[in-house]
């Protein structure tokens, strides 16, 4: 609601294509008669509510915020691969503070190991911030609930709106491995052998002319489109056939011409 009316919240955790986890709490607001900040992102907009999205208070909880965030985040920006490109870099200049009240009383910084979750992603986890985007996508989206958090969380429902995992985005290259290149007949012994075009066409040719026309028919797979459609009716129009099925349903009244 804030941002249909201009409104810049600052947020990690939110997106508007996953379910609300209210990790980050930078988007904390002061609304009126709380006795304290809420998560704007898991509060319903209600008829007459003030919100105070530029407060003080909500000024110094962001700043504090941000400095519990980079206590134990590296703070490698020259030589990080998103350096520039950055949401807390972004974030951190506008609405954190010029220096940390928090020093660690140990040498170094708090190191995680990282991740092997496949060839495709590449994981840094000292740079992890703990807002469970990758967590919810992996439970909504790709549909594989390997990824979860402890202490926090519930279980998510199935969606798939606008991005495709990765069993649909490679798995045409399998289908195209077990794809027919070359044509297939039957010897004299039912076995099937490699054949030219030329041959292949030409047995096709004679069997249609040797099949009634009662007995000819066309079974056309959900993937080809119309004009191939209007090509295989010609042709079986031009043997006195009309048995063309297709997966799909058309209306009685429709014209595959049209």
């Amino acid at each position: 609601a804030c941002a249909l009316v201009g409104i810049d919240i600052p947020r990690f955790c939110y997106h508007d294509r996953l379910s609300i986890a209210g990790n980050c709490r930078m988007c904390l607001v002061e609304v009126e008669k709380s006795m304290k900040p809420v998560a704007s992102c898991a509060m319903p907009v209600m008829k007459g509510m003030r919100v105070k999205t530029n407060s003080e208070l909500t000024r110094k909880v962001r700043e504090g915020i941000m400095e519990f965030l980079l206590t134990n985040h590296p703070l490698d920006c020259p030589i990080c691969d998103q350096g520039g490109e950055c949401d807390l870099q972004d974030q951190s200049m506008v609405f954190g503070g010029d220096r940390g009240r928090l020093v660690a009383t140990y040498d170094g910084k708090r190191a995680v190991e990282d991740k092997n979750i496949g060839p495709l992603v590449k994981t840094v986890m000292t740079r992890c911030i703990h807002c469970t985007r990758c967590v919810r996508f992996a439970n909504e989206i790709a549909a594989f609930p390997d990824f979860g958090t402890t202490g926090r969380g519930s279980d998510l429902q199935d969606v798939n709106e606008e991005w495709i995992g990765d069993h649909t985005r490679f798995s045409y290259d399998g289908l195209r491995t077990q794809r027919l290149m070359t044509p297939m007949m039957k010897d004299q012994t039912g076995v099937l052998r490699p054949a030219s075009w030329e041959e292949t066409l030409f047995v096709v040719a004679q069997k249609l002319r040797e099949t009634p026309a009662e007995q000819k028919a066309a079974v056309v797979g959900g993937l080809n489109d119309v004009e191939s459609l209007v090509a295989l009716k010609d042709l079986f129009n031009r043997f006195n056939s009309e048995n063309v099925c297709t997966e799909e349903e058309f209306p009685a009244t429709s014209d595959l011409r049209c």
